[in-house]
């Protein structure tokens, strides 16, 4: 002790509890093929699955947002049929919210699911309101007609009906972004 001083200073057991749940599962697992492998994707899925439920995440650290940008008088004309009053409005190019990056360059989401098939809306604007409300305005609906078994894709028709739409009450947690 007196060369080493305090035995804190060689004491080993914050790593040894923080690997105790890999340990534990190297044990369990049968196959020894990719040990580090199955590791590491379980870890991965664990922190995953922290982040998309928020749980020990301070929300706030999950929103990212970029310069706002000004919006032409004949582009607000246009959305006039959906906005009530542009004032206190501020748009933005993107916004990174849980992960997933919302940005008004041909960025296309699922804006709703009626049924097993879903509406798709090509975001035109992001605006936030004055309580730090995200909203999106997409401005070409995309209604989905049938799934092409040859191609495995969605059969969509174009309408031209603008709609508003909260970010946070998108049907879907996480969005499978099309760009």
């Amino acid at each position: 002790m007196e060369r080493v001083g305090p035995l804190i200073n060689i004491w080993s057991m914050p790593f040894e509890a923080k690997h105790k749940e890999s340990k534990v599962a190297a044990q369990a697992i049968t196959s020894r093929k990719n040990i580090c492998y199955t590791l590491f994707l379980k870890n991965q899925l664990k922190v995953a699955h922290r982040v998309a439920n928020s749980i020990n995440c301070n929300p706030s650290a999950l929103l990212k947002i970029c310069k706002t940008i000004f919006i032409s008088e004949e582009e607000l004309k246009n959305i006039s049929s959906v906005l009530n009053d542009v004032n206190g409005y501020t748009f933005i190019s993107w916004v990174n919210l849980n992960g997933t990056r919302y940005s008004t360059t041909n960025m296309c989401i699922v804006i709703n699911k009626v049924t097993s098939l879903p509406v798709y809306g090509l975001i035109k604007h992001i605006y936030i309101l004055p309580d730090t409300i995200l909203v999106a305005i997409c401005s070409l609906l995309f209604c989905t007609n049938g799934l092409d078994d040859h191609y495995q894709s969605y059969v969509v028709n174009n309408t031209k009906e603008i709609v508003k739409i909260k970010i946070t009450e998108l049907p879907y947690k996480n969005q499978l972004v099309i760009v």
